[in-house]
């Protein structure tokens, strides 16, 4: 038994895409911080070799948005309602919680 394709708008698309490429924004500049105050030296690396490829993510996501008259692609760019897990995973980093900030 196979489920019905649901299809999205170039619209419903550019948004999905637009938010994707916000979280990994965010996730780099999350982690990038992370890797500075990490306690461990190899949690240190890990959170900044994930950091980094959020930053390639994101780079990707945002070439792939549309470019059309009269949009501009960096407005499709927010977490909407993702934003407050995010800042759940920033509390984690920020207090030096690798372990919480890994798992996360």
């Amino acid at each position: 038994m196979s489920e019905k394709a649901t299809w999205r708008s170039g619209d419903e698309t550019a948004a999905l895409v637009g938010r994707l490429c916000a979280v990994s924004r965010r996730l780099h500049q999350i982690l990038g911080a992370s890797a500075l105050r990490a306690s461990s030296s190899a949690a240190s690396i890990a959170f900044d070799e994930w950091s980094l490829e959020h930053a390639f993510h994101a780079e990707l996501l945002f070439e792939r948005l549309p470019r059309r008259a009269g949009v501009d692609p960096e407005a499709l760019v927010e977490l909407g309602a993702l934003g407050g897990a995010l800042e759940l995973l920033e509390e984690l980093g920020s207090g030096g919680d690798d372990v919480g900030l890994g798992a996360g």
